[in-house]
């Protein structure tokens, strides 16, 4: 990728420029033909130039794409991002990433793809996502902490997605437990943590992110519809999906790296403010078992608190929950 990388940077810094092959030869040190070959791999994935005859070559349009150097140019991350893989179409980003980390990629390997055929969601569902329309990203972590608090990545990339969300475009975006991104009532955003470990020792932990950015309601299975959402529809317009994952990542990496130092607690007092579910009456589906109640807040494990209607709290720490009213506890 180097030097794609360099050259698209100096055509970002020259936007509305010609830059004869002769310059760009030169300051990137290598030859012309060199230049000129990859223009041509750039063509080949979107890039559109104007070439004209002592003058050069200017860039016209950037491609619409999660390319690995438009990610890297505007990464401003100490290790989240710095090994990038971009994929036209893969089966599921997570299942790529699962491999590259049991091959020993290093930590903050990224892994994006414009679609997958066999995204999922979690229990197996099925992650919609047409092609070219949205965030579909899964990242290699290899926490210091044991299997115990894996639930805790989760959860930490929901409050990171959120507030980006937030921050780029304003959206009243929240979480509900454990770690799916709501605006507006209707779904946004998931994440999907799968991990290889023993009893107590994690070996590499792939968080997948999925966040609906650009697409229309009228691409949205119907089935899914009435509960789902996306940036673009809230908006009305489009966003520049580079922007969110590079975003999305700088906030990821400042929390993964107080949940190494500070451990939970700062993430908990996020999540509270970000809560859809918190203080609202729930029904959970957890081990075979219905509960009812209000949750009161998370558990150091990620578990989520639930005053039932005996008075009885209890931990949920797995399974599906539906918020029943929208109305806080008197």
């Amino acid at each position: 990728m180097g030097l794609n990388k360099n050259l698209v940077s100096v055509f970002h810094q020259n936007r509305g420029r010609f830059l004869s092959g002769e310059e760009l030869a030169e300051r990137l040190g290598v030859s012309r033909t060199t230049i000129w070959n990859h223009i041509h791999s750039l063509q080949e994935l979107g890039y559109q130039f104007t070439a004209q005859t002592h003058l050069g070559y200017k860039l016209d349009v950037i491609p619409d794409k999660m390319l690995r150097q438009e990610i890297a140019l505007r990464l401003t991350t100490r290790f989240l991002g710095k090994t990038i893989y971009h994929h036209k179409e893969v089966g599921s980003t997570n299942d790529v990433a699962l491999e590259l980390a049991a091959n020993g990629a290093p930590e903050g390997t990224i892994v994006v793809a414009e679609h997958q055929t066999k995204g999922r969601g979690r229990f197996g569902r099925k992650w919609f996502s047409p092609p070219g329309k949205n965030l579909i990203l899964s990242l290699v972590l290899r926490p210091s902490f044991g299997p115990g608090r894996v639930s805790q990545l989760g959860i930490t990339a929901a409050v990171s997605a959120a507030v980006c969300l937030r921050e780029l475009f304003d959206l009243p975006a929240l979480i509900k437990w454990p770690n799916d991104v709501y605006i507006h009532g209707k779904k946004a955003g998931g994440i999907l943590t799968e991990l290889s470990a023993e009893l107590d020792v994690i070996h590499h932990v792939v968080v997948g992110i999925g966040v609906n950015l650009n697409v229309e309601r009228h691409e949205i299975p119907s089935g899914l519809r009435h509960n789902s959402t996306s940036v673009r529809i809230e908006r009305g317009k489009k966003c520049d999906r580079v922007e969110v994952a590079v975003t999305l990542m700088k906030e990821l990496e400042r929390r993964y790296r107080c949940l190494i130092k500070e451990g939970f607690s700062p993430i908990i007092d996020e999540w509270v403010e970000l809560s859809l579910t918190l203080g609202r009456r729930i029904e959970a589906r957890s081990e075979g078992r219905t509960l009812t109640g209000y949750p009161t807040g998370l558990d150091e494990d990620g578990s989520l608190l639930v005053r039932l209607d005996s008075g009885i709290t209890k931990k949920v720490s797995g399974g599906d929950i539906r918020v029943l009213s929208g109305t806080e506890e008197h």
